[in-house]
């Protein structure tokens, strides 16, 4: 019988294998995952966005970026809206 799998079952394997977390490899959060760094230091994500070329940027980071952008937007909405019903 033979046991060598063809490139298709190969891909396939590869494909079901989990990831690790990409990680910032540079900067003041270096080693620490996107998700990490994303959930308590935001305004460093945009930081980084700003001030880093792309080619340094883990893979994933544009995704992560553009959902903390959409989460601090959020939350500056919430705020806004009980700042307002705050002086109604």
């Amino acid at each position: 019988m033979n046991q060598s799998a063809t490139r298709a079952e190969l891909l396939a394997r590869a494909a079901k294998m989990k990831k690790p977390p990409a990680k910032f490899r540079l900067g003041k959060y270096n080693g620490r995952t996107l998700e990490w760094v994303a959930e308590n230091a935001p305004g460093y994500m945009e930081w980084f966005h700003d001030n880093v070329s792309r080619s340094y940027w883990p893979e994933g980071f544009l995704e992560a970026y553009r959902e903390t952008q959409f989460r601090m937007e959020e939350a500056r909405q919430v705020q806004a809206e009980e700042e307002r019903d705050w002086y109604d």
